[in-house]
């Protein structure tokens, strides 16, 4: 009897073997796995470093641009109202035809009025 016994227990030794040797191979997949997430979790670290400097760089840029748009606007408010000086000074500079002739036609008559006057005094002699 004391063969099947040890035959008995070497069976359940070798079921417990394996049943060991299954864990021990999960265990193992478990280990690779957490490894595997570890170098996830460091490199998620060094990426969310780079993206932190790379949107300190980008505010940094974003605030130069809103400094320099500031400044445009105030630059094309001032050009406005040069433009706008310019505008009535080009009004008032434009030539009226109607005061043009007027003067045209003040200036004849008084010639006329003023020869006419010259001939009728003789001093042309």
């Amino acid at each position: 009897m004391e063969g099947n016994q040890f035959d008995s227990r070497l069976t359940r030794l070798e079921e417990r073997s394996k049943v060991a040797n299954r864990r021990l191979d999960d265990l193992e997949d478990k280990t690779k796995d957490i490894t595997k997430f570890e170098m996830l979790v460091e490199m998620f670290k060094e990426s969310n470093k780079e993206q932190k400097e790379s949107n300190k760089e980008l505010s940094n840029t974003m605030k130069e641009i809103n400094t320099n748009l500031t400044g445009l606007n105030k630059e094309v408010g001032t050009l406005g109202n040069r433009v706008e000086k310019l505008e009535e000074n080009e009004s008032d500079s434009k030539l009226d035809l109607n005061k043009l002739f007027k003067n045209i036609f003040v200036a004849a008559v008084t010639g006329i009025v003023l020869w006419m006057i010259y001939e009728s005094l003789g001093i042309n002699k």
